[in-house]
């Protein structure tokens, strides 16, 4: 794994409105839904 410094220099800097359109964070609690359903779809939502 890359250290997160690392990682996190190179990930761009979040709009000022980035917290007002918590779209991810809708995906991320479906996939986590889907992953409990089914193992099989953690590589899937790692990518």
């Amino acid at each position: 794994m890359t250290s997160p410094s690392k990682s996190q220099s190179s990930v761009p800097p979040k709009p000022p409105g980035h917290d007002q359109q918590p779209g991810w964070k809708r995906l991320s609690d479906t996939s986590r839904r889907f992953i409990k359903r089914d193992p099989q779809l953690l590589p899937l939502a790692a990518m």
